[in-house]
């Protein structure tokens, strides 16, 4: 029993000090998670309202979404992001890249004044219509994965 209480006192600030090292990674990691989280909720609002306004805007006005603000943010996410937020924030991305897609799709192209006859009224033509009402389903299917990824970030800061 004198043995067993000799290591233990001496084990004992050990012990104490790799405790609270731990304690304090864990915290030095939660407040990251917190700030790319903040930041990542920033952005994705941001994707979200741009490609509600580029879906209903001219083809001419609307420019692309995401960029590489974005990309940086996925990065940093991929680090210390839960599966269920990254899985979410990766749903997001690739509903941006399918909006940026369809958005290059429904630009009109230049038109050489000799065949202009040929298309008038193509900015409002059946397929430009089209390219447009699935930009816009995009632009609500982003609007809802921002709402799951915020969701999924709450989930994991209640936890």
């Amino acid at each position: 029993m004198g043995v067993a209480g000799i290591v233990g006192t001496a084990l004992s600030p050990w012990i104490t000090e790799r405790l609270r090292s731990k304690t304090a990674r864990r915290e030095q990691l939660v407040k990251l998670r917190l700030a790319i989280y903040a930041e990542l909720l920033r952005a994705t609002a941001r994707l979200a309202t741009t490609a509600t306004t580029s879906a209903a805007s001219h083809p001419n006005d609307a420019g692309q979404i995401g960029g590489d603000e974005f990309d940086s943010l996925l990065g940093q996410a991929r680090v210390v992001a839960s599966e269920d937020v990254y899985r979410r924030l990766n749903e997001l991305s690739q509903l941006t890249e399918m909006f940026n897609q369809h958005l290059e799709e429904a630009e009109p192209r230049p038109v050489f004044p000799h065949r202009q006859h040929l298309h008038d009224g193509a900015v409002n033509g059946p397929l430009r219509l089209q390219h447009r009402k699935t930009l816009t389903d995009i632009a609500g299917g982003i609007a809802v994965a921002h709402g799951r990824v915020q969701d999924a970030i709450r989930h994991e800061m209640n936890r």
